[in-house]
Order: structure tokens, then C-alpha cells, then sequence
């Protein structure tokens, strides 16, 4: 090998390295961008909490509707505790809204039976409230009168809750329980292992 055959080759190796060494620099020197998951993806998770539980702007809609409606007689006499929920967004009928479901978790919301909990229309307009009910609540693939049904658990049994055309069963005592557990496929709320939902204020 010549002289000139050598140098032609020492030259291109340094430039090779060179360029692996800027080109090592600007992967560097690359912004990360997280991308940050729509409400709508069910099971996405955002922040650490589920992602269909997080909507800032909705929650303070919802902070204003417990504030001057909900608990109007109420709101003076509560505490910092019972001023939080959690919130979580899912279209029970299909019909391309999301229904809204508010859940209470302080003392002033809940008793040996369970708590408090709010569903909402997309427009905040109340559909039921449930009384003395468990969380995490199970949403099932199951579609009865147009909506999906609910498991929750009361007591040592579970007891699916069904739209009747214009509620679901407000108190879980009074309904019968069923002989099977949640499965798999349910979609799970307020359930801080499974589920983490953000908790706001109002």
C-alpha cells in the first residue's frame, strides 16, 4: 500500500470518528418530550393518576356546581378534608358525552356502610346519588337499558347496579347481590392501587 492509499485512509477514519462524536453530541443534546395522554385513552395513565380522572377545567365546573348547588346548605359547615374529591370521566350510554362520577371520602361524606358519590351528566346535571357505597366501583362491559352496569361491593358480596332509564339504584343495600366477582375487563374507579385518580379541592 502506498503512501498516498494510507493517508487517504487515516484521513477518512478521523473523519469518522469526528462525525460519530457530533452526531453522539447532538443525541445529547436532544430534548425528551413526554407525551401527554388525552382523558379519553382509558387506561392511559398522566401525572401519575389515571388519565380519564384528570380535567382540571372540569373539576373546577364541578367545584362550583357542589359549591353553590349540591351542598349550598352545606358548604359554611364543612372542612378543609371534606371540601376534596376525585373525579372520573367515562360514557356509560354510548352516546358520545362523557357522564362524570364525583367521589367523597371524608367523614362528613362516609359512615361504616361506605360514602357518598356523585354521577353527573356531561352537563353536570345530576343523575344519581349513591349512598353508602364502596369504592373502587366496577364498570362492566355489560349493557343493560342502553348503559353499562356497575359492580360494587357491599359487605361480603357484590350487587350490580342498572340503569333504569333514568337512574341507576341509589342505595346498594337494597339491591340483590349477584354470585360472581369483577372481572378483568371491568374498568375500575377510585381504587388507589389499580386506580389512581388526581384529588382536587373546592
Amino acid at each position: 500500500m502506498n503512501k498516498q492509499m494510507l493517508l487517504f485512509f487515516l484521513l477518512a477514519f478521523i473523519l469518522s470518528c469526528k462525525n460519530e462524536k457530533r452526531l453522539d453530541e447532538i443525541n445529547l443534546e436532544m430534548p425528551t418530550t413526554k407525551v401527554k395522554e388525552s382523558n379519553s385513552e382509558i387506561g392511559s395513565i398522566s401525572e401519575g393518576f389515571m388519565a380519564f380522572t384528570i380535567n382540571d377545567s372540569l373539576a373546577k365546573e364541578v367545584g362550583l356546581f357542589l359549591k353553590n348547588d349540591f351542598l349550598k346548605s352545606d358548604y359554611d359547615i364543612l372542612l378543609d378534608d371534606d371540601k376534596k374529591f376525585q373525579l372520573a370521566e367515562i360514557d356509560l350510554n354510548n352516546d358520545g358525552n362523557n357522564e362524570v362520577f364525583i367521589n367523597f371520602f371524608s367523614r362528613y361524606f362516609c359512615g361504616t356502610g361506605g360514602c357518598t358519590l356523585l354521577l353527573l351528566d356531561s352537563k353536570l346535571t345530576l343523575i344519581t346519588k349513591f349512598t353508602v357505597t364502596q369504592t373502587p366501583l366496577f364498570i362492566q362491559k355489560e349493557v343493560e337499558n342502553g348503559w353499562n352496569t356497575i359492580l360494587v361491593r357491599f359487605q361480603d358480596k357484590f350487587v350490580k347496579l342498572v340503569y333504569d332509564g333514568s337512574s341507576y339504584p341509589s342505595n346498594p343495600s337494597v339491591v340483590t347481590p349477584v354470585d360472581y366477582a369483577p372481572s378483568g375487563h371491568d374498568l375500575v374507579l377510585f381504587d388507589d392501587n389499580y386506580s389512581p385518580s388526581k384529588i382536587y379541592s373546592f
